[in-house]
Parts: C-alpha cells; structure tokens; sequence
C-alpha cells in the first residue's frame, strides 16, 4: 500500500533517532525532526506542531493540551496508555457507532456476539482500524496492538503488530485477556494462541467455566515470557495453539516448549490434540479453535 511523503512518518533522521521516535510514528503522528526535538501535531487535542518528542530520550508531551506531563514521565509506555485511554472512551459516531465498530470486528473474526468485542476491550483507532490491549499479570495495560495492512510474501494481509519501542527486546509482548474477568487467583487456565481464539473460546465458555476458570491468549506460538511462566504456577493449564502442518509445525511445537518450561510450576499441563504428529492434515495449516467453534 503506497504512502504519500506526509504518512510516511519520521522525516529525516538517523536509525537511532528513529527507534525513540517508533511507539509514536507507529499510531500515526507525524514528526519531523528540528534540532534537539521531533514536532508534530497532537493526536490528542489535534494541534500543529505542539506535540514534541526530545529526540535523545524519546520523552513527549503537547505544548497545548499538557499530554505527557499528566501521566508522569511522558514516555512510549505513557504514551499508549493514554493513546488507549482516549480511544477506548471514545464514543466514535455517538453510541451506535461504536455498536457498529464492535459488531463489525465480531463479524470480520467470526465472533458470535459484539459482546466479546467489548468485553477484550477491542477499540477503533484514529484512522479507523483497530487497536488490541495487551496486559501484564497484575492487569495493567502494557502493551496496545494495531491491525495494520502490511507486505507479505508479495501479498497485502492483515497483522496485529505491537507498539515498538516501549519495551526492551523479550518483553514487547504482552497478553490478551478479558479485562474485568481475570483473577489470578483462580487455579486453571487455558492459553489460546492469538486474541480472537481466547475471544472465541471465551464467548463459547462464558459463563459455563465457572468462576474459577481465566482464558488468555498469547500473541503467537513462539512468544512466552517469565511472567507468564510464574502466572501459571501451581495452576492447572490447557494450551489450545493452532494445527500447522509440516515442517513447522509451529502451534504443536510451541505448546511442547510451553509445556517444558512448566513442567515443576504448573501443578498439570495438557495441550490440545489436532490429530497425530500434532496437527490435523484432513484442515488447513493454521486450523484453529477459532475455526473449529464456527465450523458448520
């Protein structure tokens, strides 16, 4: 998808310049960089030139609305926290146009209701595609996706990609989960791979899993941090990743590395059977619970 000279982002600059300006040229501000600082116009309060990022740091704030100051500190971090604040507070086209925004995702991913849309807290973002919380364990917001069109294989496809440059390398990614109904606290949990798996199993489920249940999705078969690994501690744990086929067999794969790194913390492991081998050669690569729950 071309871009025009003004939506390509960050005009010039340096590399290094570029990875502090990154969480803020990724959700669409426009910077272009002035000596000591990066100016652009605030996605906030919609002025020229009054969003500034110190170029050395990668600190923020709005010379007009006082975004950056308020939230202590004005870092990339700070910044999707607010980024996600005001977009999922925001009643885009008044109340029925967020009903239609959540019942448009839920028909896109295959969902049964709107509902499960809300409930993982799935916002629009300002150039109207979407933007997808990631939490840590204590329930905080610390990470906000965006589906965006990007190149792959010579083919335009949709990816739920991360906020870059708010994290060090090994905690960019965090996990999604229906805010409001995760307790760690309660001793089984099932791991889904991708949000709209856990959404589609949650919807499915809710209300049938009993209270002490959580269903969470990682962002994809090969990612698991420490602190996932100390969540499941002493709890009972399905993992529910998709069939790849051959030779990667990446959901299979990643279920047996999870399960390695629990065996001794999680007081029981099972994971999802797709068929011998680990996969399911009767479906397509990439089969999923998804899939499996909408199957006619």
């Amino acid at each position: 998808m071309p871009t025009s000279p003004r939506s390509s982002g960050i005009r010039p600059a340096s590399t290094s310049v570029h990875d502090r300006l990154r969480p803020y040229v990724f959700h669409g501000v426009q910077l272009s960089v002035r000596g000591t600082h990066a100016v652009g116009d605030c996605l906030f309060c919609g002025r020229e030139d009054k969003f500034s990022v110190e170029v050395a740091t990668g600190l923020w704030r709005c010379w007009t609305c006082g975004g950056g100051t308020e939230r202590g500190g004005g870092n990339g971090l700070g910044f999707v926290r607010l980024l996600y604040e005001r977009a999922s507070g925001a009643n885009v086209g008044g109340p029925n146009g967020i009903k239609a925004f959540q019942a448009g995702v839920a028909a896109d991913r295959r969902l049964l209701s709107p509902a499960a849309v809300a409930a993982w807290g799935i916002c629009p973002a300002a150039d109207g595609t979407w933007l997808v919380p990631g939490y840590g364990v204590d329930s905080k917001l610390d990470q906000v996706y965006r589906r965006i069109r990007i190149q792959d294989k010579g083919e335009w496809v949709w990816r739920l990609l991360p906020t870059p440059g708010i994290w060090p390398e090994g905690k960019v990614h965090a996990l999604h989960l229906p805010i409001g109904n995760f307790d760690l606290a309660r001793s089984n949990i099932f791991v889904c791979e991708g949000p709209w798996d856990g959404m589609a199993l949650w919807e499915v489920w809710n209300g049938v899993t009993g209270p002490n249940t959580n269903i969470v999705a990682v962002p994809g078969c090969n990612v698991w941090r420490d602190e996932w690994t100390e969540m499941c501690r002493g709890k009972t744990i399905t993992l529910m990743y998709d069939s790849d086929h051959p030779p990667t067999l990446g959901g299979y794969n990643g279920m047996k590395r999870v399960a390695k790194r629990l065996s001794g913390i999680a007081a029981s492991v099972r994971y999802i059977n797709w068929g011998d081998g680990g996969f399911d050669p009767s479906k397509p690569s990439g089969y999923d619970v998804r899939d499996f729950l909408t199957e006619e």
